[in-house]
């Protein structure tokens, strides 16, 4: 190792690496200087509604977003616990939870995703938020009872296994409202 990081190679190297970053870090400041007002307020207000891990919506975003529900409005809120957080957290730490994290974010969303293309009332956009740790929330907008059934099931089996000879869920509950 000692030899590794006195050649030439390791500090060519870390001298690429920094000469990169340093210019990455001079282009994302003048697009920041260089920004309107406008966009400067846009970049602020999404970053209040965004939870930083997942690129979710937030707790924040989701009570907005109910409340300016309509009360006509057929909707649905799914209440998402990933039950074995802690049992992972334990096992791999938290950069290894983290990661866990962001994986069940992105299944979350790619399912709502492909469920929203053909279950979902038209002119309606679902939507998945983070409100913290093991909790996650989809709003959505489901045409049918079937639909809004296909969804559950679908987040559920994001961590279907089949173990000897049963069929278990493993990690995530799914509650759901219809209203």
């Amino acid at each position: 190792l000692l030899l590794l990081l006195g050649s030439p190679l390791f500090a060519f190297c870390y001298v690429s690496r920094h000469a990169y970053m340093q210019q990455r870090w001079d282009a994302e400041s003048k697009l920041a200087v260089q920004a309107s007002d406008e966009e400067r307020k846009k970049i602020v207000a999404d970053a209040e509604r965004t939870e930083p891990l997942t690129r979710l919506l937030n707790k924040r975003a989701l009570d907005d977003d109910v409340n300016a529900i309509p009360p006509t409005d057929r909707v649905c809120i799914i209440n998402i616990d990933l039950t074995a957080l802690g049992f992972l957290n334990d096992a791999l730490g938290h950069t290894g939870a983290d990661k866990a994290i962001e994986f069940f974010a992105r299944e979350i969303r790619a399912t709502t995703d492909r469920w929203h293309e053909g279950g979902s009332l038209p002119g309606k956009q679902s939507s998945v938020y983070r409100q913290g740790g093991d909790e996650f929330a989809a709003v959505c907008y489901p045409q049918t009872d079937g639909d809004l059934e296909r969804l559950v099931r679908g987040l559920a089996d994001i961590t279907f296994i089949t173990s000897g000879t049963e069929d278990k869920h493993v990690g995530v509950e799914c509650h759901s409202w219809l209203r």
